[in-house]
């Protein structure tokens, strides 16, 4: 177990070089090991499938935008999650992630063995992960429910910093969050 832990502890310290490295503004947290290759065909994670990982360009399509305290997506409407599906909570919400320099991409449809949070992010590292739930724009719940990031209560705040600094009001939301110390 010690070398276990010795391994998980440089390869955060990696990661995090790398985020300075890159002039990130917010820390990061690697993909769980357990991951590492979802993306290679014939794979033995998920039962033979494999997760699309989506170039730079495909990355944009999911970028959420902030426009006057409401978010939108990457064409400028008004995000709804109202017929987004995640694995975690079910309808109604959709899976996010946060990069280092602050930027959120969002997926309505999540699938078992092809789509994931790893997906918006090409398997790399993220500042937060979790699920978003917005109506018309407006932010109605955000979680950090992510299997594949497992993230801490202080990369969830770091997404909440991000999103009250781009005027999203946190009044009447609800923040679902599962406490991982």
């Amino acid at each position: 177990m010690p070398d276990l832990r010795r391994f998980f502890t440089r390869l955060i310290s990696a990661v995090q070089q790398q985020w300075r490295a890159a002039g990130g503004r917010y820390r990061v947290t690697p993909l769980q090991p357990l991951y590492v290759g979802e993306d290679v065909p014939g794979n033995d994670i998920f039962d033979g499938s494999y997760v699309t990982y989506l170039s730079e360009a495909g990355r944009q399509l999911h970028a959420l935008t902030f426009f006057s305290g409401r978010i939108c997506d990457a064409y400028g409407n008004l995000f709804d999650t109202t017929d987004a599906e995640s694995l975690h909570t079910g309808f109604g919400r959709a899976i996010f992630v946060m990069d280092a320099d602050g930027n959120f991409y969002a997926s309505k449809e999540q699938t078992y063995g092809m789509f994931h949070h790893s997906s918006l992010v090409a398997g790399g590292p993220v500042a937060a992960a979790g699920e978003i739930e917005v109506i018309d724009g407006v932010l109605t719940a955000l979680s950090d429910r992510s299997g594949h990031y497992m993230p801490r209560q202080s990369f969830t705040d770091q997404a909440i910093d991000q999103l009250k600094k781009k005027n999203i009001s946190f009044q009447g939301v609800k923040l679902d969050l599962i406490g991982r110390p």
